[in-house]
């Protein structure tokens, strides 16, 4: 079963097709390994499933469109398994079949048609798994490898396919993610085969005015992940949904196509990685308009940095307060800082608080407002804004 959630098709909607590639059978680890792909090191993967789950639950309970119903929801996963929702939007757990390149074409042209059917739609493809190319980037199904003479036939052309889709779907809004690596070294890319192009294209006409591509990395560079964790690109990308990539306006938080990129990025810089993990630089094609994706209940929880100046002043183990309120609550507090301070705060106006228990300085007040433009503060202590 490629259907994990049917909500109609009655429009507008959002349809949303999600891949989860974790076994691959001829790489190596897999039943089926060629070692004449083993001097590329891709083998198998587990961030790849924890991350399409974990995409697939954002878009089942927390994404909100006003007037766009969520409609069908697809997905591939490999090894085949169930998928359960952890909010039981779904009530049973679904089988899901496997990410084999034949499935994949099935289940697109599927998905295809439902986004077709009414230019409000909202559409969002998702790949998790092993990727190679610059521009094209190839996404291998399970199956890569079946065919050793011309092993790209056995591969999705990621920009061709979202290039052609948004000329010839109705839909607006068309917004595409790979998390897959990018490896150019990888010999099978002499293949004169580009990968599947999986959509005819028309040229005749612009496209879909809010049709955006993003990559978890740049071209001949590599994506990571934890052992069976959401990987570091995913993760940031819900970070950017739930609030990185928001605006306020109109009294609420809107997450738009335009702002997700800058909020990706973002959220790269406050993902905690372990000492000597490699980084990683995302990047994004197409056009990203200004569609609305998302709105948020209540004003997004941001990852907040403050910094004491002069950098002297931690010698004193300060104690910082972060107060809201006509009555100056106090919201957050640390004691005994060393260092910046690293805390989540709703988005809002904000009075900072530093006071020094052996009175090295003089307690302060330092305004701090919070927003997706404002997440880095330093606190002068000598001289506080009061």
């Amino acid at each position: 079963m490629t259907v994990v959630y049917d909500g109609g098709q009655d429009g507008p909607r959002i349809h949303a097709l999600i891949i989860g590639v974790g076994y691959y059978h001829h790489l190596e680890g897999g039943g089926d390994p060629k070692p004449e792909f083993f001097d590329w090191g891709g083998g198998q993967l587990t961030s790849t499933l924890a991350s399409a789950k974990a995409f697939a639950d954002w878009v089942l309970n927390e994404m909100d469109l006003p007037g766009v119903d969520l409609g069908n929801v697809r997905m591939l996963l490999s090894p085949n398994q169930q998928y359960q929702d952890p909010e039981q939007k779904i009530t049973n757990p679904v089988p899901v079949d496997a990410a084999n390149m034949a499935n994949i074409r099935n289940v697109f042209r599927c998905w295809f048609q439902d986004c077709n059917q009414h230019e409000d739609n909202v559409c969002l493809f998702y790949f998790a798994g092993h990727g190679a190319g610059n521009y094209p980037l190839c996404l291998l199904p399970e199956d890569f490898g079946e065919w050793p003479e011309q092993p790209l036939t056995d591969t999705v052309n990621f920009d061709r396919t979202h290039e052609a889709m948004k000329t010839t779907c109705k839909a607006k809004t068309i917004c595409f993610f790979a998390d897959a690596c990018r490896p150019l070294k990888f010999k099978v890319l002499a293949s004169s085969s580009p990968g599947n192009i999986l959509v005819d294209e028309d040229q005749s006409k612009v496209g879909a005015p809010n049709s955006p591509r993003f990559y978890a990395t740049v071209g001949n560079a590599n994506a990571y992940g934890r052992t069976n964790e959401v990987s570091f690109y995913t993760e940031a990308l819900l970070m950017a949904l739930r609030g990185l990539a928001s605006h306020k306006k109109g009294g609420r938080w809107e997450v738009t196509t335009d702002r997700i990129h800058s909020g990706i990025r973002e959220a790269m810089r406050h993902i905690k990685r372990d000492e000597g993990d490699p980084e990683q630089t995302t990047d994004s094609r197409g056009n990203p308009g200004n569609g609305l994706l998302t709105v948020l209940d209540n004003p997004p929880k941001l990852p907040v940095e403050i910094e004491l100046a002069p950098e002297l002043a931690y010698q004193a183990t300060p104690n910082l307060s972060i107060l809201h309120g006509a009555g100056h609550n106090k919201l957050d507090e640390r004691d005994g800082v060393s260092s910046p301070w690293h805390t989540l705060l709703p988005a809002g106006s904000y009075m900072g608080e530093a006071e020094f228990p052996n009175h090295e300085y003089p307690k302060s007040a330092h305004q701090t407002p919070v927003t997706p433009a404002t997440l880095y503060h330093q606190w002068d202590v000598e001289n506080p804004d009061g």
